[in-house]
């Protein structure tokens, strides 16, 4: 039985996919806004994992927008600082494999010497993709 290069092609381009699809991790993103609502650029974004303390930092870019690619799952505290308005803080959000948890953050005037600390906010719904997953324990 003969191979053909196409269907050799195929079976490497669809494990490569299934390869990337289990890689354990998931993606945070967001935006920052002022209480007006505009965007707020050069924002600094710090997300946490809360059980192991390992915190990933950077900046929204000049549209208000942050993102933390290829994350460890578990449990998140995300918190946006920037000088002259209140450190925002959002702790206990879970990132499961593949998810992509979507913030909205909004900063409030005010000193960096005051926070606001948002919990029991409602659950996290994963809005950039259609697709159907369950979370084993």
């Amino acid at each position: 039985m003969r191979t053909s290069p196409r269907f050799l092609t195929y079976l490497l381009v669809a494990y490569a996919t299934s390869a990337q699809a289990q890689t354990g991790t998931g993606r945070i993103t967001g935006t920052v806004k002022d209480v007006t609502g505009a965007v707020v650029p050069g924002v600094r974004v710090i997300a946490v994992q809360e059980e192991t303390g390992v915190a990933h930092e950077t900046t929204t870019t000049s549209s208000g927008v942050f993102v933390f690619p290829g994350l460890p799952v578990g449990p998140y505290a995300v918190s946006a600082e920037l000088q002259g308005f209140k450190k925002v803080t959002s702790a206990g959000n879970a990132l499961t494999v593949g998810a992509d948890l979507a913030f909205s953050l909004v900063l409030e005037p005010g000193t960096m010497s005051e926070s606001v600390t948002v919990s029991g906010a409602a659950s996290r719904v994963q809005t950039t993709e259609s697709s159907l997953s369950t979370l084993v324990g």
